[in-house]
């Protein structure tokens, strides 16, 4: 017998034999419910089995919950996440996440098991990720498990929607920047797909009326397929894409226009086979592809600038039960990378070309020694080769301890490696490299504080210190090795977080506070005295509500709620940060001619 509220029961006879194992999968029909007024009292112990049960560092938020943070323009993933506590903006106008500290390239951030490069539109209000075309989302801050690595502060895990498996739907939506829809549809009794397509229009309104907007636009999609081999293969392929253009012009009344124009996107591409091997051992098998992109001109001084990443991988995840007290997770990676950053300009020619290669194995197993205390270790194994062989163990232990029926107390600590740096720069955008036989990779260790070893910033002064390698047909240097280009330091992060949220009721949301202080060493630099970077912030305070105007009205009559939420809802974001760091001018001339 199969029972479930809201649907009719569900009779069938089963033969089972001895000795062989038998799967029966079963469709209940929806049959409405009525009974008398239920009154139902929580269950403390269940309560504290969910926060027991869930990793530490992690923050889980579903597409309705992301659509619920109020946005100044539409709803938007990165923008929701930085009013969870440890993770910050650079400014009002940028989408990129600063972790517990850390830079946006130490942010490992994947769309169904792909890698993406640069997930942040212009202007922070967009961000790669579709909010209507998301299932889940999970954000680990930091001590997260051998399964992940790569980068050094955080993982990002989006899953896209496999599609609805029982009937077509879809949604459009336009608000005032741009225009996107959402369709999900069957395909046949076993298979599903769903897509999304997206673009702003602000070009070709408010720049067409206003002369001093940057020429901008971006467009992306999604498309994702379910297929059900058998009882025990599932298959999925996922793609996604998109593009950002952005124009701006110095002086619009000049009689030859001069000005930056540059456009940077992503391509992702993967498949993903699920197989049940066995009752207690089942597997992922990835093979995903990612390209990012950018091309940079400045006409008016003669540079023109081209950076790729292109990522191929095969990975997978075997997970086994061995019991209720041991699970034992374990898996492989190998990444075929190639990252070029070519820069003409008048003095000479960079072209750094590089094609690394990147072997990964690491174990892990989950240990529960009493129903109070869990306790999870691992080892994860980077080979890292490119100009330079780099090979590196990444050990990984978390502790749970259930101290009462309300309260857990958690702990982790781990060592981790990340071999792809992203150079941040003013003017431009960002530049990929890799660790070679000049750069060196960058490490940190997870212990409530985060210490890294090996950051990087672009050198302003790199003519000075650049070495050609060779000379062109014009005799102009040509630079092939990144000696020079850039500056490398350690830094460390240290905070303290508070989180509290609601989850149900008329009013949902949550109230945070964070205490965090990170610092930068770099040699040259400030005297060779440690010094605050940008994105360092001491005090961040943040309010995300959501009301139900309906149920929050009965409530205050003290008439009992309904069961399904009003049609007006009001949503309040509010946030307070303290002041960040800046270094005024000591001095300052004219010259004139």
């Amino acid at each position: 017998m199969f029972t479930y509220i809201g649907y009719a029961p569900l009779y069938e006879a089963v033969h089972v034999v001895a000795g062989q194992d038998r799967r029966l999968d079963v469709r209940l029909t929806q049959e409405a419910l009525r009974s008398k007024v239920v009154v139902i009292r929580a269950d403390s112990m269940r309560t504290s089995q969910k926060l027991y049960r869930k990793p530490i560092s992690e923050v889980r938020l579903s597409k309705a919950q992301i659509n619920a943070v109020p946005q100044v323009a539409e709803p938007d993933l990165l923008r929701t996440l930085q009013n969870l506590p440890g993770v910050l903006p650079l400014s009002d106008f940028s989408s990129a996440l600063y972790v517990r500290g850390g830079t946006p390239d130490q942010n490992l951030y994947m769309i169904d098991g792909t890698d993406v490069y640069n997930p942040e539109h212009a202007f922070g209000i967009f961000s790669t990720f579709n909010t209507d075309a998301i299932k889940q989302v999970e954000l680990s801050k930091g001590g997260f498990g051998a399964q992940y690595g790569g980068r050094l502060s955080s993982v990002l895990d989006v899953t896209n929607l496999d599609g609805n498996r029982e009937e077509f739907e879809g949604t459009a939506s336009i608000s005032l920047l741009s225009a996107k829809t959402t369709l999900q549809t069957p395909i046949g009794e076993r298979a599903s797909l769903s897509g999304s397509i997206r673009r702003t229009y602000f070009d070709q309104t408010a720049g067409r009326a206003i002369d001093d907007i940057p020429e901008y636009y971006f467009y992306d999609g999604n498309l994702k397929a379910f297929i059900e081999l058998s009882q025990r293969d599932h298959l999925t392929i996922s793609g996604y894409g998109g593009r950002d253009f952005l124009e701006v012009i110095f002086n619009p009344d000049a009689t030859e226009e001069q000005g930056i124009s540059v456009d940077w996107g992503n391509k992702t591409g993967s498949v993903r086979w699920t197989r049940v091997i066995t009752p207690k051992l089942f597997g992922n098998f990835w093979l995903t592809g990612s390209r990012f992109t950018s091309d940079f001109e400045l006409p008016i001084v003669g540079i023109t600038e081209r950076n790729m990443v292109t990522d191929v991988t095969l990975k997978g995840a075997l997970e086994y039960h061995r019991s209720e007290v041991l699970v034992s997770r374990f898996g492989f990676e190998q990444k075929n990378l190639h990252v070029l950053f070519r820069q003409d300009f008048p003095e000479g020619l960079i072209h750094v070309n590089h094609r690394p290669k990147h072997y990964v194995l690491y174990g892990q197993t989950s240990w529960r020694p009493t129903p109070l205390w869990d306790v999870e270790a691992g080892l994860r194994y980077n080979r890292f080769d490119n100009r330079r062989t780099f090979d590196d163990l990444g050990p990984r232990l978390a502790v749970k301890h259930r101290l009462t029926d309300t309260i857990n107390l958690r702990a982790a600590t781990g060592v981790y490696y990340q071999y792809l740096q992203r150079i941040p720069r003013f003017i431009a955008t960002d530049i990929w490299i890799a660790s070679n036989e000049i750069q060196d990779r960058s490490r940190s260790v997870h212990a409530v504080l985060e210490s890294y070893d090996g950051i990087y910033q672009f050198n302003q002064n790199f003519l000075t210190k650049l070495q050609a390698d060779s000379y062109d047909d014009d005799d102009n240097p040509v630079w092939t090795s990144t000696h020079g280009l850039f500056n490398q330091g350690d830094g460390s992060s240290v905070g303290l977080e508070v989180m509290l949220r609601k989850e149900s009721g008329a009013v949902t949301g949550w109230v945070a506070y964070s205490l965090a202080k990170t610092e930068y060493e770099f040699p040259g630099i400030n005297s060779d005295r440690s010094f605050a970077p940008r994105h360092d912030r001491s005090h961040v305070v943040n309010l995300v509500t959501s009301i139900d105007i309906a149920n929050g009205l009965r409530k205050l009559r003290g008439e009992p709620k309904m069961r399904y939420r009003g049609a007006w809802t009001m949503g309040v974001n509010f946030v307070y940060g303290s002041g960040q760091p800046i270094t005024e001018p000591g001095s300052h001339y004219f010259t004139g001619v």
